[in-house]
């Protein structure tokens, strides 16, 4: 056993080392959390809309259980994926303004500063099981699949496939033209554009799809199928594909970037200095087209065969 002097508080470091956790300490330890984490979420609902309480409430409790349940909160964290270390450690970034608020003190907004650096340290290690990017071989027999039992789902996957953005920000986005400007709202994500091809409009005005509509009977039993030949397939794993194929066929890294919302708009001025940025679109747009050819060619030729 070792001694944190931060916060007085012994804990094995061998069981920190087991699990991967930087720290063993719970930094709300000796606060009634039941109680606090109850005000809290009233809190969050005086504060916020209804339709975003009811949207996040459920995350909110559900991450804070965690301090609720474990005094090792550090490790708990450190056996969640990047992703949801993320999502979690948000919350408590609320949770303890709200605690601060409360008892007038920024103790609490320390302990959470600590906290996320010290969990810095597992972050830059890599998962030890990296998301598999599929093959293209492997891609068209997944849409093929997909189109066997449902062919909406079919047309998801190859949406994701040849725009590059994440499932979320395609999902209600009413396409009709080969560049649609994506509304951000109050959202974080930073894609402005979804690019899609001639083949992929012609395919979603036969099927009177110019929105993705998929029932939860028809993803269910397509993900089934998927699942029992490609048992890694994620959806957001066609995020990385479309990456990976678009810079192997020679685009620039960071127009790849631009694509998927991972840069901002200057990156069009970095490659086209010489035009305003509606010429700049078009020219990356151009670019993109050649380079997608082939593999839009290919699955708009596997889908449209089963539906004729």
């Amino acid at each position: 056993m070792s001694y944190d002097g931060i916060y007085g508080r012994s804990y094995d470091k061998s069981y920190d080392r087991q699990a991967g956790a930087p720290l063993g300490w719970n930094p709300f330890a000796g606060l009634n959390l039941d109680s606090e984490v109850q005000e809290f979420l009233s809190w969050v609902r005086d504060l916020v809309s209804k339709s975003y309480y009811e949207k996040n409430i459920k995350i909110y409790a559900k991450y804070l259980r965690y301090l609720v349940s474990s005094a090792r909160f550090a490790q708990i964290l450190a056996t969640k994926s990047p992703k949801v270390r993320t999502h979690i450690l948000k919350v408590v970034a609320n949770f303890t303004r709200f605690l601060d608020n409360k008892y007038e003190t920024t103790i609490y907004s320390d302990h959470y500063e600590i906290l996320k650096k010290r969990l810095k340290i597992r972050w830059s290690i890599e998962p030890l099981t990296p998301r598999r990017i599929p093959s293209v071989d492997e891609l068209i027999d997944i849409v093929s699949i997909s189109s066997d039992i449902y062919i909406n789902y079919a047309l998801f996957i190859y949406l994701l496939s040849i725009s590059g953005l994440r499932p979320s920000e395609v999902r209600h986005l009413e396409i009709r033209d080969i560049i649609t400007p994506i509304m951000k709202g109050l959202s974080t994500k930073r894609a402005y554009y979804c690019f899609v091809t001639d083949n992929y409009l012609k395919l979603a005005s036969k099927l009177g799809l110019n929105r993705v509509k998929l029932s939860s009977t028809g993803v269910y039993m397509a993900r089934k199928a998927i699942k029992q030949r490609y048992p890694w397939f994620t959806l957001y794993s066609l995020r990385h594909f479309f990456a990976t194929y678009m810079i192997r066929k020679g685009m620039a890294e960071a127009k790849v970037d631009f694509i998927q919302g991972r840069a901002p708009r200057t990156v069009l001025r970095k490659y086209y200095i010489h035009l305003d940025e509606g010429e700049a679109l078009e020219e990356l747009y151009r670019e993109y087209r050649e380079l997608i050819r082939e593999l839009d060619n290919t699955l708009y030729n596997v889908i449209i065969g089963k539906i004729r």
